[in-house]
């Protein structure tokens, strides 16, 4: 089924899981902003179906790592995941410690496409903010973005990407870009 949301779910508190199937239950949002916000370490997203509703004009991205500069949201997990029509990226990091040392391994990112073409540039998963200042890898494994960008890496310390399918991979300025 397909469960309506209307306000973002903060997750205040680390060492959770949260799962579910996300070929047969999706959660649309009806709102601008995150779906999920996460404001601690050690969380994990398994099979995660997202539906930003883009098409209806609702702004922001499906999981969005750190409120503000303050929060350390790091070593999570998103395995498998379907999040799709995002008008903002699929997976949102604030720099410059959101996300850091997170794995995102395997499934399917796509934001919000109505022409051909990602809604406004937007990349499926890129940091906001400050640039990183943690050496702690993000580490983006068996993903697919089909022909959309997969991920802007400008302003990430260190990230390992393997074995993904993409239209291309962005970075702007970053002085030191190796493999």
């Amino acid at each position: 089924g397909i469960y309506k949301v209307t306000n973002a779910v903060f997750i205040n508190s680390g060492g959770i899981t949260i799962e579910w199937d996300n070929n047969t239950i999706s959660v649309k949002k009806f709102y601008n902003g995150a779906v999920f916000v996460v404001l601690a370490g050690l969380v994990s997203f398994i099979n995660p179906g997202i539906d930003g509703n883009g098409a209806a004009g609702y702004t922001g991205p499906g999981i969005y790592f750190g409120d503000t500069p303050t929060y350390f949201t790091y070593d999570c997990s998103i395995i498998n995941p379907r999040i799709r029509a995002t008008k903002d990226s699929c997976v949102l990091f604030l720099g410059p410690r959101g996300g850091s040392g997170i794995v995102i391994d395997g499934g399917s990112l796509l934001t919000y496409n109505a022409s051909g073409a990602s809604s406004g540039g937007y990349p499926s998963i890129r940091v906001t903010g400050a640039q990183d200042g943690d050496v702690s890898p993000r580490i983006i494994n068996n993903c697919s973005s089909s022909s959309q960008v997969l991920i802007d890496v400008t302003g990430m310390w260190a990230t390992r990407i393997t074995n993904c399918f993409t239209g291309s991979i962005f970075f702007k300025g970053n002085p030191d870009v190796t493999g």
